[in-house]
């Protein structure tokens, strides 16, 4: 899924640092630009009047505003910055030359484009179960009466050969009976052996020990009957197997039949960690390949285990598939029921006919499906050009290149931001613009084609009658949690947004779709399963951007339901931010005026505006 801000900047760069960057870097683009000639004004007034060269006020983010003083940018509302007009000595329509002094303002670094094998790493969580081959079930293998539990609780040791429980049985005391008539029978014609008794009750003796032992019962069991007088009112029965009772499904004076489980055993010296893959990762785990993994119980050390099993059925609401792993467990550390933090290596190499070709994660500019880098210029000291290329997978500190470019080229790895921006500024094809030239108003470009979407994609449902009150006061509490998680993001509060989102959830699920029928209905699973799927992507976030990215179909559905339900005391005003993900734009819904923006929070908080009134004519009336 794409990110916001590594769809705007550089994806391996820290976005804090680098928008701080960004503003030290526009103060400087006078230097770079002017190959570190040009001084910067420090203050308007001698900026204005400096009569030796011309100085514009202009934005980093939007280049096309140019004005004749300092200010806000109109668009985003960020400080514009000052650059002299005179331009830096540069050849092609993607290259920029740069002074030494200049690239040493700007801290430009470079690194070879080389061939290496390279590992990439798979993170994923998981879970330890039992190893269901090594489960086995305690049950009464003929009818009778419970009289004794030797195991009382589930989680005990057992041992194989520990006496488990003791039963009364009808049918057991009759063959017990009939195991010492024979046996005494055979004994006493032992040494006529020839004889048709004697051939009868040694087949007879052999018949009642096999029905005994299918019973359960060992060959001392069997032997101490035998030479017994009496029969025993009760049979003990004994564990099969070594390990711990994980269930116990039978009480003493319990009356039980042939096949009843009594309990359920689970040998722990192995155990099984079931993993979910998402698709992307599926090529890169294989049957055989080692895993290491970590749990919260036991901080600081590693356990190793090896992929036994890949699924072969995808579950279609997480899009992952279980991945199961084979651990030792000699020790007993690994308790079922634990969580695992695992990560399998897979050497990129396994996968491709010979060594990829790779550069620094931190060499690419990445928005979008795009990926540019600037590349050393050969025999022009301090010329960059800008390219286009295909990246393949992200593995560790390197990203595999697909195309666009070739071993041995120089690219540069730190500075890269500050050469696209001094580039977009003099309106070349740039990371931003690769078009290049002028760009259009942001908020007129956008502004327009949000109206033109919500004309083509208006709803518009004939309903029989009015939505109950009762359905529009749950609603109210839905718009209630999203708004405060609204809030959240705007200010940058990461924890209170994914608490208030648990929030939003419960109210869903308490909202009675009952009261609804027929298309209002059908319409409103329809928006419900939007912001269910949304809201759980959210609520699972791990950090900021991944938030920020759900929270956009989150607001899509909850516009769209406020357009057909709308509120029976909520203020619902729309707004529109032209600049979120790559200037595709995003929407959000506030209850108060004034623009708070969620997809940039502090960054451009009042970046973008109002484009439409949702709240009903009643509800402004009692306000």
């Amino acid at each position: 899924m794409n990110k916001i801000f590594k769809e705007i900047m550089p994806q391996s760069r820290n976005t804090l640092i680098i928008w701080i960057g960004l503003v030290v870097v526009a103060f400087l683009f006078g230097w770079i630009i002017n190959g570190g000639e040009a001084e910067v004004s420090h203050n308007h007034n001698h900026a204005e009047g400096d009569a030796g060269k011309t100085t514009i006020w202009t934005c980093s983010m939007h280049p096309n505003i140019q004005q004749p003083k300092s200010g806000k940018c109109p668009i985003c509302g960020m400080d514009l910055i000052p650059v002299s007009s005179s331009g830096s000595e540069s050849r092609g329509a993607r290259e920029l030359t740069l002074s030494e002094y200049a690239r040493k303002l700007a801290e430009v670094e470079v690194a070879e484009v080389k061939r290496k094998a390279v590992t990439k790493q798979i993170r994923l969580l998981g879970k330890v179960e039992y190893d269901e081959t090594r489960l086995s079930y305690i049950t009464a293998r003929f009818p009778g009466r419970i009289d004794k539990l030797h195991i009382n609780f589930t989680g005990t040791a057992v041992k194989k050969g520990d006496r488990l429980i003791e039963l009364y049985s009808p049918e057991i005391l009759s063959t017990q009976r009939e195991l010492i008539e024979s046996y005494k029978t055979v004994n006493r014609y032992e040494g006529n052996s020839a004889t048709e008794i004697f051939k009868n009750s040694k087949n007879q003796l052999s018949s009642i020990r096999e029905r005994l032992r299918l019973w359960g019962l060992t060959e001392k069991q069997i032997s101490a009957i035998e030479k017994s007088s009496h029969p025993s009112e009760h049979i003990s029965l004994y564990s099969t197997l070594s390990g711990v009772v994980i269930e116990k499904n039978a009480q003493e004076g319990m009356y039980v039949n042939t096949g009843t489980r009594i309990y359920s055993i689970a040998d722990l010296s192995t155990v099984w960690v079931k993993m979910d893959a998402y698709e992307s990762d599926l090529a890169w785990i294989k049957e055989g390949q080692n895993v290491e993994f970590t749990t919260e119980a036991y901080p600081g050390q590693s356990f190793i285990g090896q992929v036994s099993f890949i699924d072969p059925i995808l579950n279609e609401k997480t899009r992952t598939v279980k991945v199961r792993v084979g651990v030792e467990n000699k020790n007993g550390k690994l308790k079922p029921g634990m969580f695992v933090h695992a990560i399998i290596k897979s050497q990129v190499g396994e996968f491709h006919k010979k060594t990829p070709l790779i550069i620094p994660a931190s060499a690419p500019l990445i928005t979008g499906t795009r990926a540019v880098v600037y590349v050393e210029v050969g025999g022009k000291e301090g010329t960059y050009e800008g390219k286009e290329i295909e990246l393949g997978p992200r593995t560790g500190d390197y990203y595999i290149v697909k195309s666009g470019l070739t071993e041995g080229e120089r690219v540069v790895v730190k500075g890269s931001f500050k050469i696209d921006s001094a580039i977009q500024i003099q309106a070349k094809p740039s990371m931003m613009n690769p078009e290049g030239g002028g760009i259009s108003s942001a908020h007129h470009h956008h502004g327009e084609t949000h109206k033109q979407e919500e004309e083509q994609n208006h709803e518009k449902i004939n309903v029989s009658a009015e939505i109950p009150l009762a359905f529009r006061q749950q609603l109210d509490n839905v718009y209630s949690y999203y708004f405060d998680v609204q809030y959240s993001l705007s200010h940058d509060q990461f924890e209170p947004a994914i608490k208030q989102i648990a929030k939003m959830q419960h109210a869903l699920k308490k909202v009675d779709m009952a009261l609804l029928d027929g298309e209002i209905h059908m319409k409103w699973m329809e928006f419900l399963n939007t912001m269910n799927s949304a809201a759980k992507q959210l609520a699972k976030a791990e950090d900021m951007e991944n938030v920020r990215v759900a929270f956009d179909p989150l607001s899509e559905a909850i516009i769209k339901t406020a357009k057909i339900f709308r509120s029976d005391k909520q203020n619902l005003l729309v707004f529109h931010c032209p600049m979120a993900f790559n200037d595709r734009g995003a929407n959000w819904l506030q209850n108060k005026t004034g623009v708070e923006n969620p997809y940039f929070g502090s960054m451009m908080f009042s970046c973008g505006e109002q484009t439409g009134d949702l709240t009903p004519t009643e509800v402004k009336n009692n306000k």
